[in-house]
């Protein structure tokens, strides 16, 4: 009669470290997968960043390219001597001007945060210049082909930075 408690305290011992050799198992095997998954979850992270990336990129590009468009289509409305148009549309460059500075500053190098920073005061000057649509003298030549130069500064500057903007896009579109 002695020997079964024997057995039986001997099942159970075995018994424990089959169970106990089975957790250390599942909890390395568990560990695995958890490192596994932190591993995924970063480069999902990455991958998520690299995304937002080209889409502000994107976005600032096409915001830039709009601001050319305007800046040309100004140049355009002095030509033809259309005041009235011009005083508006001006304040409404200005505005896209500064809106861009600040909205897209982390995506801009330091050097296309200063030209742009000159064109707002060229353009805040400019502004202040134009002839409105009321009676008033018309400018001479010599004012108006400092305009077209504010302008045409504006356009060169907003076309480079969305220039080097979307080659970014097309570089990091590659990676």
């Amino acid at each position: 009669m002695q020997v079964e408690p024997l057995i039986s305290d001997h099942f159970m011992g075995i018994l424990g470290l089959i169970v106990g050799v089975v957790g250390v198992i599942v909890g390395a095997i568990g560990t695995f997968v958890a490192l596994r998954s932190d591993g995924k979850m970063k480069t999902a992270q990455q991958a998520q960043r690299r995304v937002e990336q080209k889409l502000l990129r994107h976005m600032a590009t096409r915001t830039l390219e709009t601001l050319t468009e305007n800046a040309l289509a100004i140049m355009a409305k002095i030509k033809r001597r259309e005041w009235g148009d011009v005083a508006e549309s001006a304040e409404n460059l200005g505005q896209r001007v500064v809106e861009i500075r600040g909205a897209w500053s982390h995506v801009l190098e330091p050097l296309e945060k200063d030209k742009l920073d000159a064109a707002a005061m060229n353009i805040q000057q400019f502004i202040d210049s134009a002839p409105t649509a009321a009676p008033e003298p018309q400018p001479s030549e010599q004012d108006v082909q400092v305009m077209l130069v504010r302008c045409r500064r504006l356009a060169e500057i907003s076309s480079e930075v969305a220039g080097r903007l979307s080659v970014e896009l097309m570089q990091h579109t590659e990676d």
